[in-house]
């Protein structure tokens, strides 16, 4: 997916995500190119993304590091990749919502 296909699939959305079959995490995409992670404990990251090439690049508050994916349509749905993952590694999108998380850490959400 182009960063503008990712913005159109993903803003105003939350996204829950699964590795080989078990829950990952879910991110909810808001305008501004604003997120907010949720892990798997409940408790959230707000981050901001950008587009870097075709890579989805995210920095999340507290850190440092960017992280990069790029976003795959698959015949089965949408897979994100984490940049240097092999596609074992793949997050498959499970569901697509436009509800907003809900966080266990104060203050966190939207």
């Amino acid at each position: 997916m182009s960063p503008g296909q990712f913005r159109a699939y993903a803003e105003n959305r939350t996204l829950y995500f699964a590795q080989s079959g078990k829950p990952y995490g879910a991110e909810q995409y808001l305008p501004g190119d604003r997120s907010i992670w949720r892990y798997a404990d409940g408790s959230c990251s707000k981050g901001v993304w950008h587009a870097r090439g075709m890579q989805i690049c995210f920095v999340y508050e507290g850190e440092s590091d960017e992280q990069c994916w790029i976003f795959l349509k698959k015949p089965d749905g949408i897979a994100a990749r984490a940049m240097g993952r092999e596609p074992v590694e793949d997050l498959t999108v499970i569901w697509k919502d436009t509800r907003p998380l809900r966080c266990s850490a104060p203050d966190v959400g939207s």
